[in-house]
């Protein structure tokens, strides 16, 4: 890198430093928003544009003399769009204007509808032949809002599927493009669609960006906001899939914090955080020739073709202060730009290490201890800060209770869980208040939603938890259920809450959950204060109680206990007990996440196992999908990104066998429907923990892939009476498995003598949690 190039990165990092606040500062331009016309050939759900008949358009020359302006001589970018901006036959000469006008321009954007495939591919060769001349970056978006017949519905034409795919196919071919890409706006006719769209852009090598439908002036729907307008369930399937996005997608850190932002606008109702360049650097320039800051609320600053522009942007200061302050903190729009300084470290890292992969891995590896160091600092500095308590107060009645864990990002398993300690937690106290802590309270809360037969009382933040928690607000506080990691920090503020009650005289418990995996840093000392600190402490398995004596050095009293969820499988096992079977086999597989159930493997070795089991898994569908004639569901135990989407998983190892990702439920449903499933198969193979648990109740046949090495997975498995059954993820053979599964070998558990023998260990357990008796520290 040469000195003139690192001193012109510090100037530009130095720049968006300064740019990166929350309120406006007037500078010159960067950016141009230029929608050319305010006609066009669709009949879109959200826009309105269509009903507008043509008006005085902007010409080619007039748009040189505005541009030619030294308001514009910063201007690196321009965003053309419409209306439907190929419907000007003149769009070339357009672009030519803005070539020839601006002395810094680097790229040049349009997005079309793809309507006219022909015109649309016309007025785009001709562009990036002009922007090719002038060395200048040439990007198309093309209008998707969803696959085949959604698309068109939402478009308002139908075909218009088929003719966007035509374009986008002539552009990759032969278009010398920068970058081709598919945007879609989420309405309500397309929440239910977004994956599929993502997965269709994949195949095809598009990038795929995602906004939402919002009131917009520009585009005149204030009377179609119904269209646009999100109930409840659609609000959570929305929110989740922009979490996917930001974790697994998206790797420009602008648009990350974008869908970030995004997303809690939409379930928690709070400001935006999403950087906008419109409140620094950009500017529209209307078809009609007109001034104006952004497009969404702008008012009209004046004529730019009859007026001073320069004195028309920056005379108006107060306009876009009081734009920001009223409308920028509740807007959804897909603008982004930067407005965190971190961000701004981070988007300016991440473009030097896309030029430099090889510096990036170095980097990687160099910084590793260093960041281990700071994460061992930090959580030192928590725990001072967390006072140990000398003495407890004699417990109140146990009519309060604090449910914690790892709720926020429930799976199919956690959200049973949840349901069965609430259950025990009333049969044994009888009426109570139960609360539960969240790490994610809209996810948590949809789990509520779900679990409608089952008493909850409130689901809270972390924050306000732990508020409640030292008021005195609690009799009980459960660490119920899910892993007890090293490689989760989550796990100290599990700790300050048990802290926490106890100094205010609440009963503390860790009720079923799993012990590791556990590594040497801080956050393993952590796990060992917590149990400390429980009057009560039970694990789900036998190596959980191994690991809490050996490596955890804990003394205490540590039960083993069966799994909380066996006691809202109970009430589902009467509900739908005369369901008929059918042939299908079900599979709930997961992604193997390596790094953290591999970690004591090479990572050469990992990938090989990780590598093979997929190829397995594809085995055992083709055996038993094309030669044994079964119908193949699979069932997603968990459908966020955290923790790893079993569906994109599906979708990517079984793209070969269409008619089986087919059977994939995209939308996310309560438990029951999804152990209704379990109860009308064939039989199962089991991969996450809590399949094995609602086959076993299901009184389904099951065999069970290992992924745990040895974990909770086999250890279900030896407590059910069928270690046999469980292969270790090493040595899964799929053509074999699928020959055992689909013969009458396998018989399923017997449920009853199971669940009964459960039911009175769990009784016991709660009857321990719920004791009222003093106690001392």
């Amino acid at each position: 890198m040469t000195l003139h190039r690192m001193f012109s990165d510090i100037a530009e990092l130095g720049r968006l430093l300064i740019d990166a606040r929350s309120h406006p500062r007037q500078r010159l331009p960067r950016v141009i928003q230029f929608p050319v016309n305010d006609i066009c050939n669709s009949r879109c759900q959200m826009c309105l544009i269509y009903k507008q008949k043509l008006d005085a358009e902007i010409t080619p020359d007039q748009t040189r003399k505005v541009l030619s302006n030294r308001l514009f001589r910063k201007v690196r970018a321009v965003g053309i769009n419409g209306g439907e901006p190929t419907l000007r036959k003149d769009l070339p000469d357009l672009t030519q204007a803005m070539l020839e006008s601006l002395p810094s321009l680097r790229g040049v954007s349009l997005i079309t509808n793809a309507i006219n495939s022909a015109q649309v591919i016309s007025a785009v060769t001709e562009m990036s032949v002009r922007c090719a001349d002038r060395g200048v970056a040439l990007s198309v978006m093309v209008s998707l809002d969803g696959v085949r017949e959604i698309h068109d519905t939402v478009r308002g034409r139908p075909g218009n599927f088929q003719s966007a795919e035509k374009v986008i196919n002539h552009l990759q071919q032969h278009v010398d493009i920068a970058l081709l890409s598919a945007g879609c706006t989420i309405v309500r006719d397309n929440a239910y669609g977004l994956e599929e769209l993502l997965n269709w852009c994949q195949s095809k090598g598009l990038y795929a960006r995602y906004r939402m439908g919002v009131p917009h002036q520009r585009l005149y729907n204030l009377e179609a906001q119904g269209s646009f307008a999100l109930d409840e369930a659609r609000v959570f399937h929305v929110a989740t899939f922009l979490d996917y996005l930001q974790y697994e997608y998206e790797t420009q850190p602008a648009r990350r914090a974008f869908y970030r932002s995004l997303r809690n606008q939409l379930v928690y109702s709070l400001p935006r955080t999403a950087g906008c360049h419109w409140k620094n650097e950009g500017v529209t320039l209307t078809s009609r020739g007109e001034l104006a800051y952004c497009a969404v609320k702008s008012p009209i600053l004046g004529s730019a073709i009859q007026g001073d522009v320069e004195s028309l942007y920056k005379s108006n200061e107060v306009v876009l202060s009081q734009l920001v302050d009223r409308d920028c903190k509740s807007c959804m729009h897909d603008y982004d730009g930067i407005s965190d300084p971190r961000l701004v470290i981070e988007t300016a890292i991440a473009s030097r290490v896309r030029q430099w992969e090889s510096a990036k891995q170095q980097a990687a590896s160099a910084a590793q201890p260093l960041l281990q160091r700071t994460r061992v600092l930090l959580t030192h500095h928590r725990l001072r800060r967390i006072v140990q308590p000398k003495r407890l107060a004699r417990i109140r009645g146990g009519k309060r209770v604090l449910l914690a864990g790892w709720y926020g990002t429930e799976t199919l398993g956690d959200k049973a869980i949840l349901a069965g300690i609430a259950l025990e937690l009333h049969r044994h106290a009888g009426p109570l208040d139960v609360d539960v802590a969240s790490i994610e309270p809209y996810v948590t809360q949809q789990t509520v939603r779900e679990l409608s037969e089952v008493p909850f009382n409130e689901v809270l933040t972390l924050a306000d938890a732990k508020r409640s928690v030292c008021t005195g607000a609690y009799d009980v506080i459960l660490i119920a259920g899910g892993p007890l990691m090293s490689t989760i920090d989550y796990v100290v503020d599990l700790y300050e809450l048990l802290v926490s009650g106890r100094r205010v005289g609440a009963r503390t418990a860790v009720c079923g959950c799993g012990i590791g995996p556990l590594d040497r840093s801080a956050m393993t000392g952590v796990i060992a204060r917590l149990l400390r600190v429980a009057d009560v402490v039970t694990v789900r398995d036998e190596r959980s109680q191994q690991l809490a004596r050996t490596r955890l050095g804990y003394r205490g009293t540590c039960e083993v206990m069966p799994d909380p969820s066996m006691a809202y499988l109970s009430t589902l096992v009467t509900k739908f007990r005369r369901l008929s079977r059918n042939r299908s086999i079900l599979i709930a597989l997961r992604d193997w996440q390596f790094n953290e159930y591999g970690r004591h493997l090479k990572r050469q070795d990992a990938i090989r196992i990780r590598n093979r089991y997929e190829e397995e898994v594809r085995r055992f569908v083709q055996r038993m999908h094309i030669d044994h004639g079964r119908d193949i569901i699979p069932m997603c135990m968990h459908k966020r990104a955290v923790g790893g989407d079993d569906r994109f998983f599906y979708q990517r190892v079984l793209s070969d066998f269409p008619d089986v990702v087919s059977n994939l439920e995209w939308r996310h449903r309560a438990p029951a429907d999804d152990f209704k499933q379990f109860r009308t198969c064939a039989a199962a193979l089991c991969m996450r923990f809590h399949s094995a648990v609602f086959a076993t109740a299901a009184s389904t046949p099951w065999l069970a892939i290992d992924y745990t090495c040895g974990g909770k997975v086999a250890a279900f498995s030896e407590y059910a009476g069928a270690a046999n059954r469980c292969y270790e993820i090493a040595n899964f053979d799929g053509t074999a498995v699928a020959d055992r599964l689909a013969s009458k070998g396998i018989q399923p558990i017997r449920r009853d003598s199971f669940f009964n023998e459960s039911s009175l260990q769990l009784a016991s357990v709660f009857e321990k949690i719920i004791d009222t008796s003093p106690k001392r520290a």
